[in-house]
């Protein structure tokens, strides 16, 4: 798929690529996993604000995304809320 960018202020055009983006959804979780099984086992992940650790032994990943309603984070970012 190609798409239109209009560029020069507006006096030219020209046809790129279609770029699609894997920070939303499906292709999100795949990316995340593909990136978690690359980390060793014995790594740490630093949580809440740097004051404890977790192994990647340890940490799961969402399998799935919510079908109903729409989550949003509450709380400065530190939890889920679904809507």
């Amino acid at each position: 798929m190609i798409t239109k960018l209009v560029i020069e202020r507006g006096t030219a055009t020209i046809q790129v690529p279609k770029v699609y983006s894997i920070w939303s959804g499906q292709s999100f979780l795949e990316y995340q996993k593909k990136k978690m099984a690359a980390l060793p086992e014995k790594y740490a992940l630093t949580t809440k604000r740097g004051t404890s650790n977790l192994k990647m032994a340890d940490y799961s990943t969402v399998d799935k995304i919510p079908s109903k309603g729409v989550v949003i984070s509450t709380a400065r970012g530190t939890a889920t809320r679904i809507l």
